[in-house]
């Protein structure tokens, strides 16, 4: 996940996120009322509510199941 903050005036950041390094096509944004700062604290919140909401997007993990010397 990557992310850029931006300002977008009027007291205005723009958080805009993308999950390309992870593979999946998908770019998410969300305006925040403050300034860069006030904006970093909402960054883990915003990549939270994207992988909830577009969990279909993310591949699931690799379970691997061992044998532990028994007979399945």
């Amino acid at each position: 996940m990557t992310y850029q903050l931006i300002d977008a005036g009027s007291g205005i950041t723009d958080i805009q996120m993308d999950f390309f390094d992870e593979g999946v096509n998908l770019f998410v944004s969300r305006k925040v009322a403050g300034d860069a700062q006030k904006a970093l604290t909402q960054v883990k919140v915003l990549e939270a509510d994207a992988r909830r909401d577009y969990a279909d997007l993310f591949p699931l993990p690799e379970v691997v199941i061992e044998d532990e010397g028994g007979m399945l």
